[in-house]
């Protein structure tokens, strides 16, 4: 089982188009320009601890993150879900730095370093995409 996420332009309403990229669980063998990533749910139990420990980091800042609320059923990568680039830029920063993104050479490991540099790859088309929309399935 897998998450798919993805980061709709709102002016074309289909995926933003991003650099090459041959990322996730299940592929294009060839790469695609899509902003679209297949994620293992091997991670979700790391997604959650990251996320959840970023929110509460920017909750307790000065001044809080107004823009952004969650409450028990956005917990995990779910909570990217209709959110903004730019939205979610700061919680993504702080949840891959507490991750890191040294990858295992195993794909499916639930290793901090898989998800956060999952986590990575949804940053960068964040940062890129500012006004595009994640939608997680």
């Amino acid at each position: 089982m897998s998450y798919w996420v993805s980061l709709i332009d709102p002016r074309t309403n289909q995926c933003a188009r991003v650099e090459r990229h041959r990322e996730g669980g299940t592929y294009a063998l060839v790469g695609t320009e899509e902003a679209t990533l297949n994620v293992t749910y091997n991670w979700a139990p790391l997604f959650q601890a990251a996320l959840n420990q970023a929110f509460q980091y920017l909750q307790r800042a000065d001044p809080p993150s107004a823009s952004l609320t969650m409450d028990t059923n956005d917990l995990g990568l779910r909570f990217l879900d209709r959110k903004r680039g730019d939205e979610v830029v700061p919680l993504l920063r702080l949840a891959v730095n507490y991750l890191g993104v040294e990858r295992s050479l195993d794909y499916w490991a639930a290793t901090k370093g898989n998800a956060g540099y999952c986590l990575n790859i949804l940053l960068r088309w964040a940062i890129q995409h500012p006004n595009a929309v994640f939608e997680v399935h």
